[in-house]
C-alpha cells in the first residue's frame, strides 16, 4: 500500500497535504502472471497520530460515543463496517474504478484532524480469489447526489451496501483468502493556504466598506425599473377606464339620446 501521485502513475514523495486535497492511495496484491486473478479489499482503515514504525501500527479502540468515532488516543476512522468508506459520507473521499482486480484505488480527502502533526494511514487488507468472492466482501462508498451507498465492483448490486448505515456481516477467513495489515506515512495535513498576503485584513475591510456603495446602484436600478413598470401599468389601466367612460357617454348622450328624440318626433301628431 502506498501514497501515489495524481493519476496513480507513481508513488508520491509529498509529505504534506492541504485540507480538502485528495490524497491518492493504492493497495495491490503482487501475484505472478498466469495465475488466477485475486480481488483485494480494504476492510478497516484509520488515520493514526502515532505509529510504532512505518510498517506496523497498534490499533487503539475507537470510542463510538465521541464525534465521528475519534478516539482519545488519536484515531480517525476512514473505512469500517467490513468495507464501508464512512468518510465518503462526511467529505469527498471515494473509491475509484479498478484498473485490475488485484488493485484498489482510494481518493482520501485531506481533513481537519491532527493538523500539523505526523499521521499514518493504516488498513486491514483482505484478498480472495475471484471465484470464491461473495457479496459480503465489498467496497462501498457513499454517493451524495444519489443519497445512497454504491458498490464499487457492481453498482447494480449496491443493495449489499445498505448495511453501511447499521452493522454489516464481518468477513470470514476462507482457506483461499489472505489478509495483511499495511501502513503508509508519515505525512502531514495542513490548513488551507491563505488566499492573500499580510494585507488581507485591510483589503477585506475596504471591501466591506465599499460593499454598500456597490449594491446601491443595483438597488436604485431595481427600484427605478419597478416604478417604471408600475407607471406603465397605471397608465394602461387609466386609458382603458377612459375608453370605457367615453363609450358609455357616447351611448347615453349620442346614440341613445338621438334615438329617443327620433322616437318622440315620429310619434308627434300632425
Amino acid at each position: 500500500m502506498e501514497i501515489m501521485n495524481d493519476g496513480f502513475a507513481s508513488p508520491s514523495s509529498l509529505p504534506t497535504f492541504r485540507v480538502g486535497v485528495l490524497i491518492p492511495i493504492r493497495a495491490a496484491l503482487v501475484q505472478s502472471k498466469g495465475l488466477q486473478p485475486w480481488r483485494i479489499f480494504m476492510d478497516n482503515c484509520q488515520i493514526f497520530t502515532q505509529a510504532e514504525n512505518d510498517s506496523t501500527v497498534t490499533t487503539p479502540e475507537v470510542d463510538s460515543e465521541s464525534p465521528r468515532g475519534v478516539s482519545s488516543s488519536g484515531v480517525y476512522p476512514i473505512i469500517s463496517n467490513a468495507g464501508c468508506l464512512v468518510e465518503s459520507k462526511e467529505g469527498n473521499s471515494s473509491f475509484l474504478p479498478r484498473r485490475r482486480p488485484e488493485e484498489i484505488l482510494l481518493h482520501l480527502q485531506s481533513l481537519r484532524f491532527a493538523l500539523g502533526q505526523k499521521v499514518f494511514f493504516g488498513c486491514d487488507l483482505q484478498a480472495w480469489k475471484i471465484e470464491s468472492s461473495s457479496l459480503e466482501r465489498k467496497a462501498c462508498h457513499y454517493k451524495p447526489a444519489q443519497h445512497r451507498w454504491e458498490l464499487l465492483d457492481n453498482p447494480t448490486q449496491s443493495y449489499v451496501c445498505s448495511c453501511c448505515d447499521f452493522s454489516c456481516t464481518r468477513w470470514s477467513q476462507p482457506d483461499s483468502g489472505v489478509a495483511a495489515h499495511k501502513v503508509v506515512g508519515p505525512f502531514i495535513m495542513m490548513e488551507e493556504e491563505p488566499s492573500s498576503s499580510g494585507d488581507t485584513d485591510s483589503r477585506t475591510e475596504q471591501g466591506l466598506k465599499r460593499l454598500p456603495l456597490t449594491w446601491l446602484p443595483l438597488l436604485l436600478r431595481g427600484m427605478t425599473e419597478s416604478l417604471l413598470w408600475l407607471l406603465i401599468f397605471s397608465l394602461t389601466v387609466l386609458l382603458i377606464l377612459l375608453m370605457v367612460l367615453l363609450a358609455l357617454m357616447y351611448y347615453l348622450c349620442v346614440w341613445r339620446g338621438g334615438r329617443m328624440r327620433y322616437m318622440r318626433t315620429s310619434q308627434t301628431p300632425t
